[in-house]
């Protein structure tokens, strides 16, 4: 971190601390930031925070210029430069307290919808009991009690998307094998039908 940098989030710090806005020379050592004690003089607080280094701070107070004070001569004497460079440090850390509450929040939701209960999959398949045929609801059941007190949802929709692919494949093999015994079937009514003609008496 650049000395410029360091000297900005100190004073950002004590902005937050002690509702002071502060300049000093970012060479200064500067002590921890603790809470203000009572009765405590700008000297003493001067010197708790900078120690002997405590010869450049400076705070910025409100004040009502004369009506004759040049506004250049203002904008000198305000050290604006400086107050950016604070807000700006403020502005950063406040979109990384954001971030953050985003980040927490996103990694919260997916937490929470990630999963389900495996009572509360045990409680619909026993309301369905009526409607699954007897093979859906074993094979519920087996899959269900290998799982943990908390079921993945994205693992549980992977088991059923193969279950589903496995059924649909049955269902076309037996469609396909019962299209060929209708045809064999057919061809076989046509034979019998033939060799009765051919028996025939004339």
């Amino acid at each position: 971190m650049s000395e410029k940098s360091e000297k900005n989030e100190k004073c950002l710090a004590i902005l937050k601390k002690y509702s002071l806005l502060v300049d000093f020379d970012g060479k200064a050592a500067m002590n921890t930031i603790k809470p203000a004690i009572e009765g405590e003089t700008f000297g003493q607080w001067k010197k708790r925070l900078w120690g002997d280094s405590a010869d450049h701070v400076v705070v910025y107070v409100p004040t009502q210029p004369g009506a004759n004070k040049r506004i250049s001569n203002l904008q000198h004497e305000a050290g604006v430069d400086h107050l950016r460079a604070i807000f700006r440090q403020l502005a950063k850390e406040q979109r990384q307290e954001i971030e953050d509450v985003v980040a927490d929040t996103t990694s919260e939701i997916k937490k929470i919808y990630s999963s389900v209960s495996k009572e509360s999959l045990q409680d619909a398949v026993a309301n369905l009991e009526d409607e699954l045929e007897p093979s859906v609801s074993k094979h519920l059941d087996t899959y269900l009690a290998k799982q943990p007190d908390d079921v993945e949802i994205e693992p549980l929709f992977h088991e059923l998307l193969r279950t589903c692919n496995i059924a649909a494949k049955l269902a076309r093999q037996r469609e396909k094998e019962i299209a060929e015994l209708k045809q064999a079937l057919e061809r076989a009514q046509k034979q019998l039908h033939s060799q009765q003609l051919m028996s025939a008496p004339d």
